[in-house]
């Protein structure tokens, strides 16, 4: 939903925080999660743009994690290097409000190889990295781990919220990073990522430096599965349809719910799911164009019920733009086709 150069996007990420602002107390919302591509170029608009919305978030008492996707990366988004506007103190670096907030307790600083300590800021350079955090909160009558962990990450990363989350066996830890889990649209098959999946880390330049990208399957196999109370994990990325499910059981036969989300070409409307590909059948889908048309997923839990679901404020305001070959499925405010349950542990 980025402010780049052809790209018209903003009003819906205005849109988005509107809402979620809005409906701070009637929803009861409790924490918000992005999950990387805050920009389309790396570029200094984008970031100012980005830093200004989600700080409307905090200065509203919402807190929230962010981290990096691809297009955050390097010179013109090109993901050649881990050089990143979010870094910036500007932006969402060591002494912005993001880091700032209650919640978040520590960020993985790569520069040094170290945890970056937000209590003690004058112990750290001001290039110290903060794209991997970790946040703390309690919400229906659960206490939460949150990992915010940079798109592809580097395997010291990995060994840094390995390390984390065993210092928090008592909360229920959910994970957010840009690239996880991917759906093969002609054979309706979910998984996580690997070397030979689409736009997968492996590709990237960021696979060749200190570190390398590692895929949806090394994290499962390096951190997500040895936990008994990693629950779910969240990611964006893949394209087309925005939407997919996993649920796979750990190592101590737990059940890890993991959810693709990502709207950025639109999404199946129910009763128009004939063709995947939003470029051969256009009139199923949103105007792809847009980034998504301000899409988002809501998890409500209740107890150990979670109810998934997703909503356009910019939809139901009607400031969704439609080509020619869609003015007959204007896109609707809920997308009923992408609700589903499911059941946490107990806490």
């Amino acid at each position: 939903v980025a402010r780049a150069a052809g790209w018209n996007n903003y009003e819906h990420f205005d849109s988005q925080i509107d809402w979620i602002i809005a409906n701070k107390e009637t929803e009861n919302i409790q924490f918000v999660i992005h999950e990387g591509d805050i920009t389309h170029f790396n570029g200094t608009a984008e970031w100012t743009d980005a830093k200004n919305q989600m700080n409307r978030l905090s200065s509203n008492g919402i807190p929230y994690c962010i981290t990096t996707g691809n297009h955050d990366y390097g010179p013109n988004g090109d993901t050649s290097t881990r050089s990143s506007g979010f870094n910036n103190n500007s932006y969402f670096g060591r002494t912005s409000d993001y880091c700032s907030q209650s919640t978040l307790q520590e960020c993985y600083d790569g520069t040094l190889d170290v945890a970056y300590d937000p209590d003690n800021p004058s112990d750290y350079p001001s290039a110290a990295e903060t794209t991997n955090s970790y946040h703390t909160f309690t919400a229906g009558g659960r206490d939460w781990l949150i990992l915010a962990l940079e798109d592809a990450p580097r395997s010291q990363v990995i060994d840094w919220a390995y390390d984390v989350v065993t210092d928090y066996p008592d909360h229920t830890v959910a994970m957010v990073t840009h690239d996880y889990l991917w759906q093969d649209i002609s054979t309706s098959v979910i998984s996580r990522g690997t070397c030979s999946t689409p736009n997968n880390p492996c590709g990237y330049g960021m696979e060749d430096l200190t570190g390398g990208a590692k895929t949806g399957t090394y994290l499962w196999n390096n951190l997500v599965k040895y936990f008994e109370n990693f629950q779910i994990v969240l990611n964006g990325h893949q394209i087309p349809d925005g939407s997919a499910y996993l649920a796979s059981t750990g190592d101590n036969s737990n059940t890890v719910h993991q959810l693709l989300i990502n709207y950025q070409q639109g999404a199946t409307y129910e009763g128009h799911t004939s063709d995947p590909s939003p470029y051969n059948n256009p009139s199923s889908r949103q105007q792809y164009q847009q980034g998504g048309s301000g899409y988002f997923r809501i998890l409500s839990i209740t107890g150990n019920q979670v109810s998934v679901s997703a909503y356009s404020h910019s939809c139901a305001q009607g400031l969704v733009e439609l080509n020619a070959t869609q003015t007959n499925h204007p896109c609707p405010s809920t997308l009923t086709a992408h609700e589903f349950d499911f059941t946490l542990a107990a806490p």
